[in-house]
């Protein structure tokens, strides 16, 4: 069985309690402007950013000037930045998260509109390979969601808000498992606890563990809680 680690990172609790959130609510600007208003240092530096979007009007013009995805793509690049360059940027940019955009759109089928959980798990891959790639002496070996997910997906027409863990569960499942069993046992309706069943006591490991560092990272206990997805 291929080990795989995902790392516990800090990510800035602002951005990824945003993108857990469901914005498709009609006072979602006022959410978001009063999430940054909580951390009043990080919210001056945003208005300053995003100052070209705002002409000196604050974050609220922003967001009404560019919306939430687009305010949300220059906001991720800004971080992506800062793990880059080890600096905040003095302006936004749309640059360093195109691969993210595009991990969302994989799975963009299958998510609940207004929910940036895809995003947000592409956002953590992105950081965490950065900051791996910085320890690492000799051959890197990204963390990366396999093609193949994305077909498992598909066999259900059912939509899911925490894509996320779902996708990463998916992950674990196809590691331990192989795609044909995991193929064949989807398409007959096996429920999750005949998958886990068939797991080794080391599979089922790793991917409580990871699942644990995730879900850490984005500041989201609710699985471990609850036990829901």
């Amino acid at each position: 069985m291929q080990k795989i680690t995902l790392p516990h990172i800090v990510l800035p609790l602002e951005f990824t309690t945003l993108l857990k959130s469901n914005l498709s609510i009609s006072h979602s600007h006022t959410l978001i402007t009063d999430t940054f208003h909580s951390n009043p240092s990080l919210e001056r530096y945003l208005e300053n950013s995003f100052d070209e979007f705002g002409s000196s009007k604050g974050l609220l013009k922003s967001l009404s000037t560019l919306g939430w995805h687009n305010f949300r793509d220059r906001l991720a690049g800004i971080y992506v930045y800062k793990t880059v360059k080890g600096k905040f940027p003095s302006k936004t940019m749309n640059e360093f998260i195109d691969d993210i955009k595009e991990f969302e759109f994989r799975f963009s089928d299958h998510s609940i509109q207004g929910v940036s959980r895809c995003f947000l798990l592409g956002f953590y891959l992105k950081i965490a390979n950065l900051e791996n790639k910085k320890k690492v002496t000799g051959a890197f070996h990204e963390l990366k969601i396999p093609e193949e997910i994305g077909a498992f997906l598909r066999l259900s027409q059912v939509k899911s808000e925490k894509i996320d863990y779902l996708i990463l569960i998916l992950f674990h499942l196809l590691l331990a498992l192989g795609d044909k069993v995991l193929l064949n046992a989807l398409m007959s309706g096996k429920k999750i606890e005949d998958l886990l069943s068939q797991m080794t006591t080391e599979s089922k490991k790793m991917m409580f563990e990871n699942l644990l560092a995730y879900s850490a990272s984005i500041d989201d206990p609710e699985l471990f809680l609850y036990g829901k997805i």
